[in-house]
């Protein structure tokens, strides 16, 4: 503590750390914060199954992303915790059968921070790959970008955009404590589908679908191929789980029409144009499971309920159990 100075805690210069100016005085100031916490600090567990029993709705927010689960994410590039639906049960106390709808939250695109293998990756986050171009037919947008050696993000109808710069700057795709671009792409659908098999998705939440505007045609990875067996598609729902191996898969690619509307101000689905609507639907077909739910903008007005109903006949099925495309003998299940 007597190394830390109070003037730099939250505004450093050149590198130098934050601090106090006297011990005395931070642990003084800390006995405050501890009256001021004293009587928000509770049994969570018993506090949660309190609640349930006395019926009411316990709404539950994963924190990150499924792939970054310890257990069943892309590792070493995870997080420490279980952030799929497990971690309700490991980390509050509640037992699966009280768990009654799992609604998956998933943006219109793809993106993810840091390492790691990325199959539908258009952009990184030095902006250095060749990109995919598509023309814009959307309204002119400008953003700003602090400290861009670029400038401000413009782009016109007519324009050819480099779509996963577009996701990136009109997503505002940077994280929001350390700032850092996020890496973007198409929609990966068999990621999706790996994601509803281990979290055994009620419906899913499409977010952040005002991003795509603009962009003449869109695509969607609707399966993985093996890099060295293109004919080979691998089975719905399988998720290579060693890195080498996702290193090796390639997508293939559904195009869809895009929209030239700007929909942010849509204030329910059946405003959405219809290539807009085409494109969620699409995504409900191909995965089997229900869109409740997209969003059109940040605000909480922008979620859209989907007034479609959920037609199973006319569904390929709700996602498999996936089978290994490798023999039986290397089949960690089989072996097991």
């Amino acid at each position: 503590l007597r190394e830390y100075n109070p003037r730099h805690a939250f505004d450093p210069e050149g590198g130098k750390k934050g601090g106090v100016g006297s011990i005395e005085e931070e642990i003084e100031r800390y006995r405050q914060f501890a009256q001021l916490l004293r009587t928000q600090i509770v049994d969570s567990v018993t506090l949660i199954h309190e609640d349930i029993s006395r019926g009411y709705k316990v709404l539950v927010e994963g924190a990150n992303a499924a792939l970054l689960d310890i257990d069943f994410g892309t590792y070493p590039f995870v997080t420490s915790s279980n952030t799929t639906v497990g971690g309700v049960c490991t980390g509050l106390g509640v037992p699966p059968q009280k768990i009654d709808t799992v609604i998956g939250v998933v943006k219109a695109y793809t993106t993810r921070v840091g390492h790691g293998p990325f199959p539908t990756e258009l952009q990184n986050e030095n902006q250095t790959l060749e990109d995919y171009v598509e023309e814009y037919i959307g309204p002119a947008v400008e953003l700003k970008r602090h400290g861009h050696s670029s400038g401000p993000y413009k782009v016109e109808k007519g324009q050819k955009v480099k779509v996963g710069e577009h996701l990136q700057e009109a997503g505002h795709e940077y994280g929001t404590t350390t700032g850092r671009r996020r890496r973007c792409g198409w929609l990966d659908l068999a990621l999706v589908k790996y994601s509803a098999l281990v979290n055994g998705f009620s419906s899913l939440n499409i977010t952040k679908l005002d991003v795509l505007t603009g962009l003449k045609t869109i695509r969607i990875a609707i399966a993985y191929r093996n890099k060295q067996m293109t004919e080979v598609r691998l089975p719905i729902g399988y998720f290579p789980s060693h890195l080498e191996d996702l290193k090796e898969v390639v997508c293939e690619y559904e195009t869809l029409e895009g929209w030239s509307e700007d929909i942010s101000q849509c204030t329910s689905w059946e405003q959405l144009p219809r290539a807009a609507k085409k494109y969620v639907l699409r995504i409900q077909e191909l995965t089997g499971i229900p869109v409740s739910w997209v969003g059109v903008g940040p605000e909480r007005e922008s979620m859209l309920k989907v007034n479609i109903p959920f037609r199973t006949d006319s569904m390929p099925g709700s996602p498999m159990p996936p089978v290994s495309p490798f023999p039986k003998s290397r089949s960690l299940t089989q072996m097991s």
